[in-house]
């Protein structure tokens, strides 16, 4: 009965923190498409940042609301697994989306290189600033962790400014007209924020379950909360949302699909850990270090054979981060017998 709880409880949470990301990207494409956004900002900043919101949560409402040991052990775990399902399964899933729908097992992804590059460039920078604290555990410098937040904001501000400075595409029109203002061709933009609001009130209420039946089905598995909330946490929130990536493969805005998985993983890898660097709460034990590496090696392994393939981004390359995963899958087989 109480496994049965809990499963039922965690779809419940699911199905609330999916909803949700839908207003809220809905309504977030709509504010780009008011304000004029570009094709671009779209991609790497407006349906990234939309479509992470879930992922964003989480980890938030573990630290602060729920706290102690296994609280923050689940947002160590959701902030570290969403940019490493990101960098492995995600890109590995739009490779494979390409080579299908395309029919070619070289196929190329016509994706803007400039961005791409740019994207990946930040995230292994400031995801590499995370395991920083590993130099500072004899605690040689006082109050790094405020300085190393500050240089993550700093270098996701950075990342935004070039993003929009750059320009790239034109104007995305959403396909979807605004759900609270279905019949209208055109919202008005405070429809716009109202469904915001709405969105956000609905993901808040969905992460507090979410992060509660996490801590019960560790208990039950008698796995550490941060395997757990790892694994399930981006599974389940971050992975469905990247259907849009492969809606955009289909429709062959390449930019737009990667765009949407790279610029999740700048700001997951920045703005989030800030906090929890600012709330005195990252401790990265074995484990955790284990996963940061991975993510690093995903990330690295697909720039540089995007490089050396004179920058020419072909759905193989983007299939190593399948294999990264698979190392990942058989560890976690390991702890579980």
């Amino acid at each position: 009965m109480e496994v049965l709880l809990a499963i039922v409880l965690f779809l419940i949470s699911i199905a609330l923190i999916l909803l949700a990301a839908e207003l809220f990207t809905n309504a977030v494409e709509w504010m780009g498409a008011i304000y004029g956004w570009t094709r671009g900002v779209v991609g790497s900043l407006v349906a990234a940042v939309g479509t992470a919101m879930p992922e964003t949560m989480i980890p938030l409402v573990a630290i602060f609301v729920y706290g102690g040991s296994e609280g923050i052990e689940v947002g160590i775990g959701a902030i570290l697994g969403a940019p490493f399902m990101l960098a492995s399964i995600a890109l590995f899933l739009v490779g494979f989306a390409a080579i299908i729908l395309r029919k070619n097992w070289k196929a190329q992804l016509n994706v803007n290189v400039k961005v791409f590059q740019r994207d990946l460039t930040f995230f292994l920078a400031v995801f590499s600033l995370l395991l920083m604290p590993l130099l500072f555990q004899g605690h040689l410098i006082s109050g790094y962790e405020s300085y190393l937040a500050i240089l993550l904001l700093g270098t996701y501000a950075l990342y935004v400014f070039m993003t929009v400075r750059g320009g790239e595409g034109g104007v995305l029109e959403p396909e979807k007209g605004l759900y609270l203002q279905r019949r209208r061709s055109r919202p008005s933009i405070k429809a716009v924020f109202v469904q915001l609001t709405i969105a956000l009130s609905l993901m808040a209420f969905g992460a507090n379950l979410f992060v509660s039946t996490i801590e019960s089905i560790a208990h039950i598995m008698s796995w550490p909360a941060l395997i757990v909330a790892f694994i399930l946490a981006p599974l389940a929130t971050e992975l469905p949302e990247k259907v849009n990536s492969l809606i955009w493969v289909y429709k062959g805005e390449d930019t737009l699909a990667l765009g949407n998985i790279t610029g999740a993983m700048v700001f997951q890898s920045t703005c989030i850990p800030a906090i929890a660097l600012l709330a005195g709460v990252w401790k990265l034990n074995e484990l955790a270090i284990f996963a940061a590496s991975l993510t690093l090696l995903s990330a690295v392994v697909i720039l540089t054979l995007f490089l050396l393939n004179r920058k020419v981004l072909q759905a193989p390359i983007l299939l190593t981060g399948g294999f990264v995963y698979f190392i990942f899958a058989l560890w976690v087989f390991e702890m579980a017998i």
